[in-house]
């Protein structure tokens, strides 16, 4: 029997008859998959968002651009820390 590249689900021949083990086997699998999935989204943030136990990997951005909402962490402290960089650079003092 033929399987799927990814769940490894498994595809019945056109011209097997119809096998209900077969079809609760492949919702088990999907089912096993989802959850596993949404774990590890629940680790990753909380219902409301919040997401401060998640560690962040960023670079500098290459030029200094606004913040846009939507954008990933990543990707925000990135231009944070240009904006930073070129604040630095033309002198200006930042107050904490």
């Amino acid at each position: 029997m033929v399987t799927t590249d990814y769940l490894k689900l498994k595809k019945p021949d056109e011209a097997e008859k119809y096998d209900i083990g077969v079809q609760n086997d492949n919702m088990d699998s999907i089912d096993k998959k989802i959850k596993a999935t949404d774990e590890e989204v629940k680790k990753k943030s909380s219902v409301d968002g919040n997401s401060d136990n998640n560690k962040v990997t960023f670079s500098e951005n290459s030029v200094r651009q606004n913040i846009v909402s939507g954008e990933t962490h990543k990707i925000i402290f990135g231009k944070i820390k240009k904006f930073f960089t070129v604040g630095n650079k033309q002198g200006i003092i930042y107050i904490q």
